[in-house]
C-alpha cells in the first residue's frame, strides 16, 4: 500500500512537470511566432519554430501525445493569428491547408525518430548498467566461497538492478535475501519450479495468481534451489528483466560449477595426501616398532645364551636398554591408542578438580623412567592450584611435551616445567633452550605424523605426541601453541579454564 502510494505521488509530480513544459514551451512557441511575423519574415520560419518547439517537447517530457497536442495547437494559433482574415480560424487562402499537412507530417516523423532515438539511448543504458552489475556480480563471486554468501550477494544484486524484493531458497528450506515468501505456504510452487526446470508465478502459464515470479537454479548434475521475486503493483516483470534474471542465474550457476570442481580437486587431493600419510605412516612404524623389539630380542638372547659369562654390571646394562627400549615400545602403543580415542570432534573428558602439584610428580615419575642426560627443572607454586581436569590426560600432554623437548634438543639442553593461574585459566609450560623449533615447520608441528615426515634414519617418533597433545587441550577447552623463546629454545605453552 504505502509502495502504491509513493508510486501515485511520482506520477503526479511527472504529470505536473510535464504540463508546465507543455504550457511553457508552446506559450514560447506562439509567442517567438508572432515576433518573426512582426518583422516580416516568410510565414515558412513560423513553421519552423513551430517543428522546434514540438521536437523540444518531445525531447524534455519524452510524451509523444504532448507532441501531437502541441502540434493542433501550433496550427490553430497560425490559423488564428497569420491566416486571413487574422484572429479567426476560417482561411481564405486552401493552400495553407497543404502546408498544415506537411507541418504535421514533418513534426511527426521528427517526434517519432527522436522518440525512437531516446528509448534506444535509454535502453543502451539499461543494458551498460545490467553489464556491469553482472560484471561486479562475477567478481564478488569469484572472490566468494561460501554458498551462503554466494547466494546473498545473487539476491543483493537482483534486488538492486529490479528494485523488487528477492529471495533464494535453496533445497534444505534456507532462505537467504529479503523476500517476504512464505516458502511453506508455497512448496508445491517451488517444487514445481526446481523439479521441472520452469519459471512459474505471476501471469506465468503456471501458477499465474500467485505474487511472485519463481526461477529454477539448477543444472544436469545438480539442483540448488529457487530465485524468488516479489511482484509490486501487480507489475510483472518486463522481457528485459526477465532476460537480466537469467543472464544472472546463468553467471552463478557457472560460479556454483566452479566450486564443485574445487571442492572434488580439493577432496582429490586430500584423499591423495591421506594415501600417501598412510604409505609413510606403515613404513614408519615398522621401523620404529622393530628397532625396539630387535633390541629387545638382542639383548634377552645376549642373557639368555651368556648369562654366567656376564659380571653383574653388565647384565644391568642389558636389563637396563631392554626396559628404556619397553618404554619407548609402551609409548608408541600408548600413543596409537590415544590418538584413535581423542581424535574426533567430541572427545570424551571427564574432568574433575585435581591438584596440579600431584599431577606434576606423576609426570616427573613418568619421565622420570626416560634414559636422558638432559637436565629436568619443576619449578613449583607456594600456593595449592586446583585445576579441572582428567588426570591421566594432562600427565600425557606434560608428558608428551617433556619427551619432544628431550628428543628434539641439542645435548646438554636445560629443560624447566612450570605452571601458572591467569585470567580464569591454569598455564603450563615447558621451555627449553636446546635450538628451537624451525620458522619453516612451525605451523605443521601439531599435524598427525609430521615429525614421521620429517624423520631421518637417526630419529625414532611416530610424530603423534604434539597432536595428541593439541586433541586432549582442545577437549578441554583450552589451547595449546609452540613458540621460540629468547634463551635459545622453544617453549610450548597450554592453558586450561579452571
Amino acid at each position: 500500500m504505502e509502495e502504491k502510494k509513493r508510486r501515485f505521488q511520482i506520477n503526479k509530480k511527472e504529470v505536473i512537470r510535464q504540463s508546465i513544459l507543455f504550457v511553457v514551451i508552446s506559450a514560447a512557441a506562439i509567442a517567438l511566432s508572432i515576433g518573426v511575423d512582426k518583422l516580416n519574415f516568410r510565414s515558412e520560419n513560423i513553421f519552423l519554430v513551430y517543428v522546434v518547439a514540438s521536437l523540444l517537447l518531445i525531447v524534455e517530457t519524452g510524451n509523444f501525445a504532448l507532441s501531437i497536442a502541441a502540434d493542433v495547437l501550433f496550427i490553430l494559433s497560425f490559423n488564428f493569428f497569420f491566416t486571413t482574415p487574422i484572429y479567426s480560424f476560417a482561411m481564405d487562402d486552401p493552400n495553407y491547408y497543404i502546408s498544415f499537412l506537411f507541418f504535421f507530417l514533418v513534426s511527426f516523423i521528427s517526434g517519432t525518430v527522436t522518440r525512437k532515438l531516446q528509448k534506444e539511448t535509454k535502453l543502451s543504458k539499461n543494458n551498460e548498467t545490467k553489464i556491469k552489475n553482472l560484471y561486479d556480480l562475477t567478481t564478488e563471486l569469484l572472490n566468494c566461497h561460501d554458498d551462503a554468501d554466494t547466494f546473498q550477494i545473487v539476491c543483493g544484486h537482483l534486488k538492486n538492478s529490479l528494485n523488487r524484493n528477492v529471495s533464494f531458497i535453496s533445497v534444505k528450506e534456507k532462505k537467504y535475501g529479503n523476500s517476504d515468501i512464505d516458502f511453506k505456504k508455497y512448496q508445491k510452487e517451488l517444487s514445481f519450479s526446481l523439479s521441472r526446470g520452469l519459471q512459474v508465478g505471476y501471469k506465468e502459464n503456471m501458477f499465474s495468481t500467485i505474487p511472485y515470479e519463481i526461477f529454477p537454479v539448477k543444472n544436469e548434475g545438480q539442483d540448488y534451489g529457487v530465485i524468488v521475486i516479489d511482484i509490486k503493483d501487480d507489475t510483472p516483470l518486463t522481457d528485459e528483466e526477465t532476460k537480466f534474471v537469467d543472464n544472472t542465474l546463468a553467471h552463478l550457476l557457472v560460479i556454483m560449477e566452479r566450486e564443485v570442481a574445487i571442492r572434488r580437486q580439493e577432496s582429490t587431493k586430500v584423499l591423495m595426501e591421506k594415501e600417501k600419510l598412510k604409505n609413510q605412516l606403515l613404513r614408519g612404524l615398522s621401523h620404529d616398532l622393530k628397532t625396539p623389539l630387535t633390541s629387545i630380542q638382542g639383548g634377552s638372547n645376549l642373557l639368555l645364551g651368556n648369562y654366567d659369562q656376564l659380571t653383574d654390571e653388565e647384565k644391568k646394562d642389558v636389563i637396563k636398554d631392554i626396559y628404556n627400549e619397553s618404554v619407548d615400545l609402551y609409548t608408541f602403543v600408548e600413543n596409537l591408542l590415544k590418538m584413535t580415542k581423542y581424535d574426533n570432534a567430541n572427545p570424551l573428558v571427564n574432568k574433575k578438580k585435581e591438584v596440579v602439584d600431584d599431577i606434576i610428580g606423576e609426570t616427573n615419575e613418568k619421565v622420570s623412567l626416560i634414559k636422558t642426560d638432559k637436565k629436568i627443572i619443576y619449578e613449583k607454586q607456594d600456593d595449592i592450584l586446583m585445576v579441572n581436569t582428567q588426570r591421566e590426560l594432562l600427565i600425557q600432554v606434560l608428558y608428551n611435551l617433556i619427551d619432544n623437548a628431550i628428543k628434539h634438543t641439542k645435548e646438554n639442553t636445560t629443560i624447566r616445567v612450570r605452571y601458572y593461574h591467569q585470567d580464569s585459566k591454569v598455564y603450563f609450560e615447558v621451555m627449553d633452550d636446546g635450538g628451537g623449533i624451525d620458522p619453516a615447520i612451525k605451523d605443521q608441528i601439531f599435524m598427525d605424523f609430521y615429525s614421521l615426515i620429517q624423520k631421518s634414519d637417526h630419529h625414532r617418533d611416530t610424530g603423534l605426541g604434539l597432536s595428541i597433545c593439541k586433541s586432549i587441550v582442545e577437549a578441554h577447552g583450552g589451547k595449546i601453541e609452540g613458540i621460540n623463546n629468547e634463551i635459545g629454545g622453544a617453549t610450548f605453552r597450554f592453558y586450561i579454564p579452571d
